[in-house]
């Protein structure tokens, strides 16, 4: 003789699990698919810089291949004697006339800065203002 078993579950009981069930499915879709766009961006960006880093590579390969030649037009230049010598064998009222003139150009340039700085910060206190 067999005996058969059967269990009552009530149907509220089920219905809750059922309910559970779909819940969690639903927050593990979310999550999923969260973290896979999460991925295709951070790989999207990872990718970018890479390829900005290759190209700036290149850039300092082709800046590396040319260096030697400027180094050597650079110790030719100075060998010659090209560029703004010391003049030792003028006058000394020449020499001090040019060290004034020079003196001139600087304090002008220094002046004419600080006008522009002084312009500048106080058009920038205006804006806490």
């Amino acid at each position: 003789m067999v005996r058969v078993v059967v269990r009552v579950v009530p149907v509220a009981a089920w219905a809750r699990t059922v309910r559970l069930a779909s819940m969690w499915f639903w927050i593990w879709c979310a999550l999923v698919v969260g973290s896979l766009t999460g991925a295709f961006f951070l790989g999207r960006s990872l990718w970018r810089k890479v390829k900005a880093l290759t190209r700036a590579l290149d850039g300092l390969g082709v800046a590396a291949a040319g260096a030697p030649g400027r180094v050597q037009e650079r110790i030719a230049a100075s060998a010659a004697g090209v560029g703004r010598g010391v003049d030792v064998g003028r006058e000394r009222g020449e020499l001090v006339a040019l060290v004034q003139e020079r003196r001139g150009v600087r304090r002008g340039r220094a002046l004419s800065r600080r006008s522009q700085h002084a312009s500048r910060y106080a058009a920038w206190r205006m804006i806490d203002r």
